[in-house]
């Protein structure tokens, strides 16, 4: 329901105004010349009323010609389908707050339907703490952003009186506890979309009668993979040397999945966020708006070499060096390690939310046990039902002390959803231990990268 002023035909009002400005106005030709002074409309302020061409009314404050303040705005049900049918009552009515013409503040939007939001609203949405009663006779009690659950909250199904209670994002509950008549509970991580949750197999239940119970299990999860990778950045001239860059690389990996023997999976990280999510934050002397990235994974440092990919290699390398900063070799950096992946298996090629963590260690051994900590967190992870895999970087004789890793989510909204989880806080004191806060570290966030599954 759009709350903004008209823009269409003219509404009609009647209520206060501020005092219109003064202009002489004058008219004729020598020798009659008429010069009067006229005071113009001034614009709504105050107490009124307006009826606008649809239907809709309002009565309440203004200021500065809108609607600001208290008011009640009726919505207009359509007119009759057919002359001498019954008009149908409002669809809808809101009481409450108004800010520059939008509902802002504490108000109470009533459908015609029974349903009704008691609550905080800003720029015309859901905002903040508010209480949905719907027509069903379920309530929602909670957070809202943007029209939409999120934060905590609490949902009641009232007929078949059972709750849920825990953190939603996007409509989508994530993690929570939820309980029935019976006093039989659920507590812990929730698949869930924007119409419904399920539990998350290998959970547990508490029952009515003090004992527990199991969610069957699902088929043994994903295992890590060890491969021998090449994760490799190009600084570029320009944002759009990064476009062409990032089309090149596509066209390579794109082909090296389904020809060359011994190649794994791959992604291209192409379009850097300018500033890092937070916790995470940037990485210094990357430029946002003119670098690329890809990684490449293979069973083993020799299936590198396999002719396809050298010949393939050989032709795209100038094509990039032709839109690297310098056109030369230094605009290259180009990680060879042993990599470890974590993946959810069936989700194949397609677009991905990554962001690659970069931490320097204080020391060899907080640098081995950063790696494992990477790990945890990412396997921590896999409960997430938008998470997809993770990839942990090993230190290298000529960088000892740096441990690299990516978080990827199907689509951003994952990575909202990952701060709500608990797990979300337990890799923090892990690292504090070992991480040289003085040292180089940050985040690359890709909010356009692409995933290549092998065959």
């Amino acid at each position: 329901m759009a709350d903004e002023e008209e823009s269409g035909p003219v509404y009609t009002y009647q209520g206060a105004r501020a005092e219109g400005e003064t202009q002489e106005v004058t008219a004729g030709e020598d020798p009659k010349i008429l010069t009067q002074t006229v005071t113009l409309l001034g614009a709504r302020e105050g107490e009124g009323s307006a009826t606008f061409p649809n239907g809709d009314t309002y009565a309440g404050s203004f200021s500065s010609g809108v609607r600001s303040g208290t008011g009640r705005f009726s919505y207009a049900s359509p007119p009759p389908a057919e002359e001498g049918d019954e008009q149908k009552p409002p669809v809808a009515g809101y009481d409450g707050a108004w800010k520059d013409g939008l509902k802002s503040g504490v108000g109470v939007l009533t459908f015609s339907s029974g349903a009704k939001y008691h609550g905080n609203f800003t720029a015309g949405k859901y905002e903040g703490q508010g209480t949905m009663f719907y027509a069903n006779g379920d309530v929602y009690t909670g957070e809202w952003k943007a029209g939409q659950k999120h934060g905590a909250g609490t949902y009641i199904h009232t007929a078949v009186s059972s709750r849920v209670s825990g953190m939603w994002v996007n409509n989508v509950l994530t993690e929570g506890t939820f309980s029935d008549k019976f006093g039989n509970a659920y507590k812990g991580a929730f698949a869930a979309d924007a119409t419904s949750a399920a539990f998350v197999p290998g959970a547990a239940f508490t029952l009515a009668s003090g004992a527990t119970a199991t969610v069957p299990s699902a088929p043994a999860g994903p295992k890590w993979t060890v491969m021998h990778g090449v994760h490799a950045t190009l600084s570029c001239a320009s944002p759009e040397k990064a476009s062409t860059a990032i089309g090149l690389v596509r066209a390579f990996l794109s082909e090296q999945v389904v020809t060359d023997a011994g190649a794994g999976p791959c992604a291209i990280l192409g379009k850097l966020t300018p500033t890092p999510t937070p916790p995470y934050r940037s990485l210094p002397g990357v430029d946002a708006n003119a670098s690329c990235g890809w990684l490449e994974l293979f069973e083993s440092k020799e299936a590198m070499t396999v002719p396809t990919r050298n010949a393939r290699k050989k032709g795209l390398m100038p094509k990039l060096l032709g839109c690297g900063a310098t056109g030369s070799g230094s605009d290259f950096s180009v990680l060879e390690t042993t990599m470890h992946t974590l993946e959810k298996p069936g989700f194949g090629s397609g677009g991905a939310y990554v962001v690659l963590i970069c931490c320097e260690a204080k020391d060899a051994a907080s640098a081995t046990e950063m790696v494992e900590v990477a790990k945890g967190e990412v396997a921590a992870n896999m409960v997430e039902p938008l998470f997809v895999r993770g990839t942990v970087m090993t230190p290298t004789a000529a960088e000892p002390l740096k441990v690299r890793w990516t978080v990827e989510w199907a689509v951003k909204d994952g990575l909202e959803a990952h701060k709500t989880f608990t797990h979300h806080k337990d890799a923090g004191p892990k690292l504090m231990k070992v991480v040289n806060f003085k040292g180089w570290g940050g985040a690359l966030e890709y909010h356009e990268a692409y995933h290549f599954a092998t065959k």
